[in-house]
């Protein structure tokens, strides 16, 4: 068990009031969930419903709120995740209560992060700067976090480890073994996002791949070690995908046909169809055409604009090069258009990203 629910679980046996009760339970959940423990989760919410359902303490309702966002963004990673968390934070700010302003918004900028939308992701991160306090170590490591995941994102790799090292810093003080994995497995996973969207840009590629094979070894290690299972599928993705930049095809295949069934997945990341794309692109590699049409075949027609800006660009880079080789893949005049779209959609991104971090730096 880590430190924070252990401390968590203790402060429970001393208290007796039940709003400060509900508060510490669905803090407690709130762990569970992050530690892929989803069914004590919600087996908790309803709980809490059941005594605060009817909006008996204001406090109370907001931390069930983050719950269920965290619930729903974990087990699920459902979309509704950011509109519980939305509320919480709504909630928050006409009490003016700042930790609960600071931790709400520092979930709801995650999630921004996580849906591109930027400009709101910063405004949600003032909120928690002027908000927490030195001591609100939960709030502040999920804004380290945040800001780590998009310098990151951008290939500020200086910033973001100074971000990496300020959340490591507050999640030590508080005991979040979670949050620490997260850092290192957000860490990880972003550098390998954009190591992908460079490597699949028709440009010369020199970023190092062997710095990002630690940190995923890094990641899965911790992991392993502390029993996480809320990203576990997520990993051995991952894991897959630095295979193929390794150009081990035939492993890779074998990783995306382990990791194929398992769910959750965003949609806004992958999917299963998308996984499919990258076991084709994989058997086209190895100069198995007739294998990856028949794949390809069943997704052809699967958009991808709704997806991350660097998925997109590297669902569109794979298909452009099986087409310039073979033409049953589609036109390669056509697909080489969507993956000169799709690199200036990622560009811009990154462009937009960047300049909205200034103030962090």
């Amino acid at each position: 068990m880590s430190q924070f629910l252990l401390k968590l679980e203790h402060q429970l046996l001393s208290v007796h009031d039940p709003v400060a009760r509900a508060e510490l339970l669905a803090r407690r959940a709130c762990s569970l969930a992050r530690l892929g423990r989803f069914d004590e989760a919600r087996v908790a919410v309803l709980d809490l419903r059941k005594y605060f359902g009817e909006g008996q303490s204001a406090f109370a309702t907001v931390w069930i709120m983050l719950t269920e966002g965290l619930i729903n963004f974990y087990a699920e990673l459902d979309p509704i995740a950011l509109d519980r968390i939305s509320r919480a934070q709504f909630l928050s700010i006409a009490m003016k209560h700042h930790h609960l302003i600071a931790i709400s918004s520092a979930w709801r900028a995650h999630l921004e992060f996580e849906t591109s939308d930027f400009e709101a992701m910063i405004r949600s991160l003032e909120l928690v700067r002027s908000n927490a306090g030195p001591e609100d170590h939960e709030s502040l490591t999920r804004m380290s976090i945040v800001l780590c995941n998009a310098f990151t994102f951008c290939g500020d790799r200086t910033q973001a480890q100074v971000w990496f090292l300020h959340g490591r810093n507050h999640a030590l003080k508080e005991g979040d073994q979670a949050s620490i994995e997260a850092m290192l497995y957000n860490r990880a996973t972003f550098g390998l996002a954009r190591l992908r969207a460079l490597y699949f840009q028709p440009q010369i590629f020199t970023e190092d791949i062997s710095l990002i094979r630690l940190e995923i070894n890094s990641s899965q290690n911790f992991q392993n070690l502390t029993r996480n299972t809320a990203m576990s599928n997520h990993i051995w993705l991952w894991t897959a995908r630095l295979l193929v930049l390794e150009e081990n095809y035939d492993l890779a295949i074998e990783a995306y046909t382990s990791v194929r069934s398992e769910r959750p997945f965003a949609t806004n990341k992958t999917s299963q169809s998308v996984i499919d794309l990258e076991i084709a692109y994989c058997n086209f590699k190895l100069n198995r055409n007739e294998i990856a049409l028949i794949i390809y075949e069943l997704i052809d027609t699967v958009s991808y604009k709704k997806m991350h800006e660097d998925e997109r660009l590297v669902a569109a880079s794979m298909r452009w090069q099986m087409a310039l080789v073979d033409s049953r893949f589609g036109s390669s005049e056509e697909l080489k258009c969507q993956l000169k779209d799709a690199v200036d959609v990622y560009q811009k991104a990154v462009v937009v990203l960047a300049s909205r971090l200034a103030v962090f730096h």
